[in-house]
């Protein structure tokens, strides 16, 4: 059974590939708020898979597997110390990317499109 840690771990990346049609319903009447929320889901995916790869390395580096359901095993994830590290290294170069990218495109048009793209990428 997967503990909270490891289920956050799953949701935070879900919550940013929805982000494109957050973009498209509320993107638009508030760009500030929008640009922030995806700032802020992306830190606390940094964060998370910082938390998650600390415990990995204290836990005697032993790779684990989450799914999301018992009777539909291959929707889920396979969390090795290479790969938590390629998702720490993702979530903090996104997380500067969007933090570099409040300022540079404040007052843009079409920065919604632009925070839901780079969720979805990210």
């Amino acid at each position: 059974m997967a503990d909270f840690l490891q289920i956050l771990l799953m949701v935070s990346p879900l919550l940013l590939m929805l982000a494109p049609i957050a973009a498209l319903c509320f993107g638009q009447r508030y760009p500030g708020g929008f640009r922030n929320a995806v700032t802020t889901l992306v830190a606390i995916q940094f964060l998370l898979s910082g938390l998650t790869l600390a415990r990995f390395c204290w836990s005697g580096l032993q790779a684990f597997e989450l799914s999301l359901t018992d009777s539909l095993p291959y929707l889920g994830v396979y969390l090795d110390g290479v790969s938590l590290m390629m998702l720490l290294l993702v979530s903090f170069v996104g997380w500067i990317i969007c933090r570099f990218s409040i300022r540079y495109l404040d007052g843009e048009a079409a920065q919604n499109r632009y925070f839901g793209a780079t969720a979805l990428t990210i």
